[in-house]
């Protein structure tokens, strides 16, 4: 029978696993604590795990987390009383004409489920509770009639010869001042049916937290609507929005946008200098919206390594009695040169992905195993499984270039081992070197002290040993790979064969004992 090591899925989680509990807290207590209106940021990278730390906020919130309502949480530890969460993610509703429109159906929605409100509502008059929420419902029509911040004319006439003289003051109001309606007098609305429909009052200080995720997904009109509309419409008493973004790519994708941008970009002879300034004043503009951003901190070499070793011990679903499991010794080994060699991005959801390809590819390297039982790698042999299987799969994971070309030509690990080992002699020509500078090498760092001879300004020596912790084109195992290649002798192109070659190249080359797994 075959191996069968499950695939660890994307969902969030709400336990934190990252050591960010303590920043959990902080902006738990600012939200509950602050003085509203208030809209915060959390920063991260795509796959930071930005989801799972704003489910775990919304779960400290919040007695009953209406985000994922089937999941079991954790009890909550700071016991906050006046705040009631709502979920709202922007890539769901990126397509809606007014996104602020489908935020405050939500809002409607989602209010109503909390069971401390809801047992609030007991006391209060039916009648008052249907008011509020009519009157909401009666302002995202108005909000949906109007575009943002633009009031539109109505018609001044005399409706019969019995209208009073106040009435059409009222109607010469609207005339002339309708970008008003469109502001002060919905924001008192939605203040007023927000205050009912929290039971609010000085002394409990109820508010809602409204948490926006995937927002820097969004396609950029859309973006910069729902940030426009939360501005204008929602900067109220009650209300506490957190969003979580990716500054980077939300500044890219909303200056293009902003008043005045087009004709800068074609004024300026200069595109790269253009974008950076454009990029500039969307960063402006966030600041101008958000009191505060906390930026989720990188993971620390050790923190991925634990991450990695929980990923690679812990079974995906409950299916134990029939998946396999790798070795304890080969976890602790994959793990222990992880952080011997800082060979992992610092970024949670690539670990996981890394963490899924090292347990695939370690079920086509073993394939026979009993069901529900741990792999049969020979104890002597799980220190050099341990290196080829974390070469190989983040080679597999990240570097699909390398991949292609390491199972397109026989000679191509010899290659790249001697390269990287300063032993190659390539031409400049050759395809090798092609795929091989498309990759940033970490140890290939030039030394930083100037030369007497020659010394380099600090300017251009700033960035020279930079490497970005979470950038995808680092080539974090290099060093792993001449140093196991050097001690153990583990990283042979025929080692390697199990894992990285496709059969038919294998073959040909040198048939390995175990060449039969691929059939």
């Amino acid at each position: 029978m075959s191996a069968r090591l499950p695939t660890h899925n994307d969902q969030p989680t709400f336990e934190c696993k990252l050591q960010r509990a303590a920043l959990v807290e902080q902006v738990a207590r600012e939200i509950a604590d602050g003085q509203p209106s208030l809209v915060f940021g959390i920063h991260g990278d795509w796959g930071s795990g930005k989801t799972s730390f704003l489910c775990q906020l919304a779960n400290e919130l919040s007695e009953n987390c209406l985000v994922h309502r089937d999941r079991d949480k954790p009890a909550r530890t700071l016991g906050i009383e006046n705040v009631f969460t709502v979920w709202f993610d922007a890539w769901r509703y990126q397509h809606e004409p007014s996104p602020v429109v489908a935020l405050l159906h939500e809002i409607c929605h989602q209010l109503p489920l909390h069971q401390k409100l809801w047992s609030g509502f007991q006391r209060h008059s039916a009648a008052i509770i249907k008011t509020a929420l009519e009157t909401v419902s009666e302002v995202t029509c108005e909000i949906a009639a109007q575009p943002v911040g633009v009031g539109v004319k109505k018609s001044f006439k005399f409706k019969n010869p019995f209208t009073t003289l106040r009435e059409q003051q009222k109607l010469w109001d609207d005339a002339h001042f309708s970008a008003r309606l469109t502001t002060d007098r919905v924001r008192d609305l939605l203040s007023g049916a927000m205050k009912k429909l929290l039971g609010w009052n000085p002394e409990n200080r109820r508010r809602v937290c409204v948490i926006i995720d995937d927002l820097d997904r969004c396609d950029p009109p859309s973006a910069l609507k729902l940030l426009e509309g939360i501005k204008i419409h929602l900067s109220l008493p009650e209300c506490v929005f957190v969003l979580g973004v990716n500054l980077r790519q939300i500044e890219r994708a909303i200056a293009p946008h902003l008043p005045g941008a087009k004709e800068k970009k074609q004024t300026t002879e200069d595109y790269e200098q253009a974008d950076a300034e454009l990029r500039a004043e969307g960063a402006e503009y966030l600041e101008k919206l958000c009191s505060y951003t906390w930026k989720l901190p990188f993971l620390s070499a050790s923190t991925r390594a634990a991450q990695l070793r929980l990923l690679l011990g812990s079974p995906p679903h409950a299916d134990a009695h029939v998946a396999n499991t790798l070795p304890a010794p080969l976890i602790g080994h994959i793990c222990d040169l992880a952080e011997e060699f800082d060979c992992l991005p610092a970024n949670p959801r690539k670990i996981k992905a890394l963490a899924n390809t090292i347990r695939q590819l370690a079920a086509l390297g073993w394939p026979h195993a009993t069901p529900g039982a741990a792999l049969s790698i020979p104890p002597a042999e799980q220190a050099s499984e341990a290196d080829r299987l974390l070469v190989a799969a983040s080679i597999y994971q990240f570097h699909p270039e390398l991949l292609r070309f390491l199972q397109t030509y026989l000679n191509a690990w010899t290659d790249l081992v001697e390269h990287l080992t300063g032993r190659g002699r390539f031409g400049d020509k050759q395809d090798f070197l092609s795929v091989i500078k498309l990759l940033r090498l970490p140890a290939a760092i030039p030394d930083l002290k100037p030369k007497p001879e020659s010394p380099t300004p600090p300017r251009e020596r700033l960035f020279e040993g930079y490497i970005d912790p979470v950038g995808i084109m680092v080539f974090r195992i290099q060093k792993l790979l001449v140093s196991a290649n050097a001690k153990r002798n583990s990283m042979s192109r025929e080692s390697m064969t199990r894992y990285l070659l496709f059969p038919e190249v294998a073959a040909a080359a040198d048939p390995a004992p175990d060449a039969s797994i691929y059939s």
